[in-house]
């Protein structure tokens, strides 16, 4: 078998190509080395210099990428292409070959998961370490044919190997998405993953936790990250030494579940999470003509809001369903401009204090009633839902209106009061954002107990 051993020198964060090595072998033999910078068509940042002295000046009169690509797919092509952490490598030799024209699907080898195969237990398993514990010198090391000559040297040792051939040919056909595991992440993390609900964990050889994430298939959601383009997803599975997961047995338990984790440890990677506070409230106040106004304004603004919310959006339809269920004025509800005819708003009827039909003290009392309602026939009730097997469901407690906890009950129990199932709740505190996924998940499609009195839902 052909392998081409390849190694890439970029531009750092814009990833251009600035030199290419390519250490071409039939089994263990050498056959050709080459070697080409490659002018990025843009500046050097300073610290690639540093790292690897490859200038400005030497790239000026190098050919693009463009120049040379056909040379480099014909001395890649037909070929395994092989990298010290192959998954960085490839998508950035890809991507330009595509930009020019030239479609390039590989079989590739990694290897630093040959290593951890071949020679386990080692504290790291980069090029440098790695060529040290060896007995290898490395001679223009941070340049594309120093490295790539080193992996060489690596991958002859390997091939002597007398495990090497059993442990190639299950890396290279392996289960389906193996091939796009982190190359520091042991397969057997990723084969116990099952293909259910539930939350997954990606943390580091230190095992801090990286990311936390939820899924409805975790095996399947898990490997997307392993696939992604996205720069810090690679860099976050560069990190990755192991992974965790816990079954939640439903999509909504995995969303609540996740945000619980997410709020407990705040990971480095899951920066959109962080910022998922409801920024918007309602409020209520009185203007000069002593009439009770609703709006709503910047959470941060409200001392006491009535409601909260994620987006203008879910105000205005929080507000207009007051309106038509209590028959408020839209002018007064931040739904009309004052001068404005609040006929125009909605059912083309005026509000009766437009109408002159009630006054100011009438209407205010109105405006009141529809506060109340909002925190008015607040139920404790719980959520029945599948649990993570046939042997047991799972519930969502909710008490007087907010979020207590969760938890999964075995089906062989019987429970008839809050007091049987209260042994089985795990207790959490509650906030605005899983307030919102219960409002939407709150749907005929599932079955409720209602207390004081509990009883069986058909």
């Amino acid at each position: 078998m052909k392998y081409a051993i390849v190694d890439i020198e970029t531009t750092g964060k814009t990833q251009r190509i600035t030199e290419i090595a390519i250490v071409r072998y039939k089994d263990n033999q050498k056959l050709d080395e080459y070697v080409q910078l490659i002018n990025p068509e843009q500046r050097l940042p300073y610290f690639i210099t540093q790292l690897t002295g490859i200038t400005d000046d030497m790239l000026l009169d190098a050919p693009t990428f463009k120049e040379v690509a056909q040379e480099i797919f014909e001395r890649l092509n037909g070929y395994v292409f092989v990298a010290h952490h192959v998954n960085f490598d490839l998508p950035i030799v890809t991507k330009h070959l595509a930009a020019c024209g030239i479609t390039f699907k590989p079989k590739k080898m990694c290897t630093v998961r040959l290593s951890r195969q071949l020679i386990p237990g080692k504290q790291s398993y980069s090029l440098g370490k790695l060529c040290k514990d060896l007995g290898i010198n490395i001679h223009g090391r941070h340049r594309a044919l120093g490295d790539a000559l080193a992996t060489g040297r690596i991958w002859e040792l390997f091939y002597d190997n007398p495990n090497f051939q059993e442990v190639f040919e299950k890396a290279l056909k392996p289960t389906k998405g193996v091939n796009a595991l982190p190359a520091n992440l042991p397969l057997k993390d990723f084969e116990k993953l099952p293909e259910t609900p539930g939350v997954y964990y990606f943390l580091n050889k230190k095992m801090e936790i990286l990311y936390i994430g939820k899924a409805i298939n975790l095996k399947k959601r898990v490997l997307t990250h392993f696939r992604s383009k996205s720069k810090s997803k690679i860099t976050m599975c560069r990190e990755t030494a192991h992974l965790d997961f816990v079954e939640s047995g439903t999509e909504l338990l995995a969303l609540i579940m996740e945000n619980l984790a997410i709020k407990k440890h705040w990971p480095r990677y899951n920066r959109a999470s962080k910022n998922f506070s409801p920024r918007l409230g309602i409020t209520s106040f009185k203007n000069r003509k002593g009439i009770t106004q609703l709006g709503f304004n910047q959470l941060r603004l409200i001392s006491q809001p009535i409601a909260e919310f994620h987006s203008e959006g879910e105000c205005i339809k929080f507000l207009t369903e007051l309106c038509m269920d209590y028959n408020l004025c839209p002018k007064y509800c931040q739904l009309v401009g004052a001068s404005a005819r609040c006929e125009d708003y909605y059912l083309h009827i005026p509000c009766d204090y437009c109408q002159e039909e009630i006054d100011e003290v009438e209407y205010n009392k109105r405006v009141q009633t529809a506060i109340e309602s909002t925190h008015s026939d607040l139920k404790t009730e719980i959520i029945e839902l599948a649990g993570r097997n046939v042997e047991e469901s799972s519930f969502v407690w909710i008490e007087k209106g907010l979020f207590r906890g969760y938890g999964f009950l075995p089906k062989e129990e019987s429970v008839q009061t809050l007091e049987d199932l209260e042994k089985f709740l795990v207790t959490e505190k509650s906030n605005p954002e899983i307030q919102g996924m219960l409002n939407r998940f709150l749907t005929d499609k599932y079955n409720t107990f209602t207390f004081p009195t509990m009883h069986q839902a058909n």
